[in-house]
């Protein structure tokens, strides 16, 4: 009887004790000496695209120099979905393009409402819409295209809506043109072998399937019209772009193009100091971004011209690190 009131006893001090450690630990690691990481969701694309790896980068910085902060890539659909999550506040960063990011600020298709909550971070690429051929087919510029076989990805894409867009400009029709919907390394090949005659897809550059294409055949790039790709930067928050001549070998001219700038978004609600504190790390460890991808080093605030074709303000995190280098707006 002894023996099983001392086993009691002992069992109940055990208990005691392991509960007094547990809430031990749960004090000093809820007190202001162990403070909790804010837990940063960074928004990126596919794992085959470029701002997924960009994403991979900001977190890598992140946490590397900022141990207050938690951050964390995601993969995700791009800059549709990255635009929706931040509305929400899902997520704290997004990487994106300006054309997509006004689209969801203004409401306009493929959002139902408008995502007036978001806010412009920093400059990290500018994709070209390409449109190419091969210097033996003489077509040289957006009317040319009348009644060729072109190739303008996949149905609903950004590719073929833009293109669509594009061609509008020009006061050219889709229903001028024989539509194929090819991934870009089918459409080089098909350009190769004849069997269609343009290939238009989004790229930086250089573009490899581009490039792959020119290692054995003389490309060209069409050319938009300078004075109307100019007029429609704006209203459909675009840049012209002029692409020089022998960026890819044996394109012997250069071209105007259509371009969408790429950038990171925040919520306005997320505080300025912690944009600031994200922005400026992630500007002074552009070295370690570059490890991760190469367009890393491209990364940089926008510029006024860059600022002009968006309907969405800068975030006040942006505006301070810019006053602390030197950059007005």
């Amino acid at each position: 009887m002894r023996k099983k009131r001392k086993g009691r006893i002992i069992f109940g001090l055990k208990a005691f004790l392991l509960g007094g450690l547990s809430c031990l630990i749960i004090l000093l690691f809820t007190s202001p000496a162990f403070p909790q990481k804010k837990r940063i969701s960074i928004g990126g694309a596919q794992a085959g695209g470029t701002h997924y790896p960009l994403a991979v980068g900001f977190s890598e910085i992140i946490n590397r120099f900022l141990p207050e902060y938690n951050a964390i890539a995601l993969e995700t659909g791009g800059t549709l979905e990255n635009i929706r999550l931040l509305g929400k506040g899902e997520i704290e960063i997004a990487n994106g393009d300006m054309q997509a990011a006004a689209r969801g600020y203004k409401g306009e298709k493929p959002f139902i409402t408008p995502v007036k909550n978001i806010r412009l971070g920093f400059y990290l690429n500018t994709v070209i819409l390409h449109v190419v051929t091969l210097e033996k087919t003489k077509i040289k510029t957006m009317e040319d295209l009348k009644g060729k076989v072109v190739s303008v990805g996949a149905p609903g894409s950004m590719v073929a809506a833009n293109t669509e867009i594009l061609l509008r400009l020009h006061n050219i029709s889709m229903k001028d043109l024989k539509i194929r919907h090819l991934a870009p390394g089918e459409a080089m090949e098909a350009l190769a072998d004849g069997l269609i005659d343009v290939a238009v897809l989004y790229s930086a550059l250089p573009s490899s399937a581009v490039n792959s294409l020119a290692v054995k055949h003389k490309v060209r790039l069409v050319t938009g019209d300078e004075k109307v790709l100019k007029g429609a930067e704006t209203r459909e928050n675009i840049l012209c772009f002029y692409v020089l001549p022998e960026t890819y070998k044996g394109q012997s001219e250069g071209a105007f193009a259509w371009s969408v700038v790429g950038a990171t978004y925040f919520n306005e609600a997320t505080s300025p100091e912690d944009v600031y504190n994200w922005t400026k790390v992630i500007m002074e460890h552009k070295d370690v971004l570059q490890k991760v991808h190469p367009l890393g080093k491209e990364v940089r605030l926008v510029n006024k011209k860059e600022l002009e074709i968006s309907p969405i303000a800068l975030h006040p995190g942006i505006l301070k690190y810019a006053k602390e280098v030197g950059v007005s707006y």
